[in-house]
């Protein structure tokens, strides 16, 4: 479901970029000097994300790519479950 939503929706840049730079400057508050950009980005939770970032959707052509993407992905081997049984039924890809 989550591979889902991330291929749907995307945060808004100028909020994403304002939220790093807070984080940024959080970190360099914490004696955390010249804090690198995956430092700052692993620091970021989903619960910040959400409560100072909107939340857009992409574009048409870009969201099916990705859920096609997902859906070949767990196609495959990675979409069956314990048992070995597909997560998705044959007649998906009829569609």
């Amino acid at each position: 479901m989550g591979q889902l939503s991330a291929a749907i929706f995307c945060w808004d840049k100028s909020d994403l970029n304002l939220l790093k730079e807070a984080k940024r400057q959080q970190l360099i508050q914490a004696n955390i000097t010249d804090p690198s950009d995956s430092d700052v980005s692993v620091r970021l939770d989903r619960k910040e994300l959400s409560l100072h970032c909107h939340r857009m959707t992409r574009n048409t052509e870009v969201i099916r790519e990705r859920i096609q993407a997902v859906l070949e992905l767990f196609g495959g081997n990675s979409g069956r479950d314990t048992m070995g049984v597909p997560l998705f039924h044959e007649r998906i890809w009829e569609l």
